[in-house]
């Protein structure tokens, strides 16, 4: 499949998959696609806003999505229709979040500015911040950070440039440093 229109600067720069629902943003668009025919994938909906998207990540018919004001939730309502239901705000995140994953039920952002990857429960519906790791190696230093991998209460942070990867405790108060990965 090629998409034909073109995407501002920089093409596609995150996707998510959610059931048959692939979304993939780029620019300030929000494209969904059908792919219940992998070979064939149906355009549904382009959503254009003022914002530059930056990251996003689906699950159980719910769409995060990373913009320059924070991080707009959106419900897959049953008629197949986006429906905006919130925004966790740049503000209450310390910055933009580069990247979000899920793991189970809290979504991680990670907001490379605030020098944090920011833990948001999902189970209440009120998205609200139970966790702060902060990006700082054993002896202190603030790491640079360009994406991030969860599982249960570890978290990899990849360092881009510096070549590693660093590992972390997502249970001890502000996630404790636990080894660094020379790759």
């Amino acid at each position: 499949y090629f998409y034909r229109n073109s995407i501002p600067t920089v093409g596609f720069t995150d996707i998510a998959l959610d059931g048959d629902d692939l979304y993939a943003v780029g620019g300030d668009q929000l494209l969904r696609f059908d792919v219940s025919l992998a070979a064939d994938p149906n355009l549904i909906e382009t959503l254009s806003n003022t914002e530059k998207n930056h990251a996003i990540v689906a699950k159980d018919e719910v769409v995060y999505l990373s913009q320059g004001s924070g991080v707009r939730i959106y419900h897959r309502e049953r008629n197949r229709d986006l429906r905006d239901i919130g925004i966790i705000t740049r503000e209450q995140l310390g910055g933009i979040a580069s990247r979000l994953v899920i793991d189970h039920q809290t979504l991680w952002a990670l907001v490379p500015a605030a020098k944090q990857v920011i833990g948001i429960e999902l189970m209440s519906g009120e998205y609200q911040i139970v966790k702060r790791v902060n990006l700082v190696d054993g002896a202190g230093y603030a790491i640079s950070s360009s994406d991030i991998l969860v599982r249960g209460n570890l978290m990899l942070v990849s360092t881009a440039e510096q070549g590693t990867v660093e590992l972390f405790d997502t249970l001890t108060e502000g996630g404790a440093h636990l080894a660094n990965l020379k790759l």
